[in-house]
């Protein structure tokens, strides 16, 4: 079963400024903002990017995203943005993972990757005797 689910829209592009537009990012960097963890802490990061993250409590996490970034998605491109990702993270004690032939519409129209993260929680098992 999901116990917690975390999706995130992430547009990046080695010319992509998005401080050019008022958008409701989560967060967001241009090029040459001076990382502050990973790869580029203390460098300038090379590349720029903006997130949107779906909020915890929110039960149908890709709609709100969808609903959110596609109207600004031509936006996104004009300022440079070459990639785009919904990156999703389940976190489960077991489960299928299954997406709606709408939720499959939705991120076909974002024009994303969809890298998937499965965090299982270890079950320990008791032995009867």
């Amino acid at each position: 079963m999901i116990i917690r689910a975390q999706v995130k829209f992430s547009a990046q592009g080695t010319a992509f400024t998005p401080s050019q537009a008022n958008i409701p990012y989560s967060a967001f960097h241009d090029p040459g903002a001076v990382g502050d963890c990973g790869k580029y802490k203390d460098l300038p990061i090379p590349y720029g990017s903006a997130d949107f993250d779906a909020p915890e409590e929110e039960q149908d996490k890709i709609r709100y995203l969808y609903l959110l970034v596609r109207p600004h998605l031509s936006v996104l491109k004009e300022l440079g943005a070459e990639s785009f990702s919904l990156h999703i993270s389940y976190y489960a004690d077991s489960g299928v993972i299954a997406y709606s032939a709408s939720e499959l519409k939705m991120i076909a129209e974002l024009e994303c990757d969809i890298p998937i993260d499965l965090y299982i929680q270890n079950n320990i098992l008791q032995k009867c005797y």
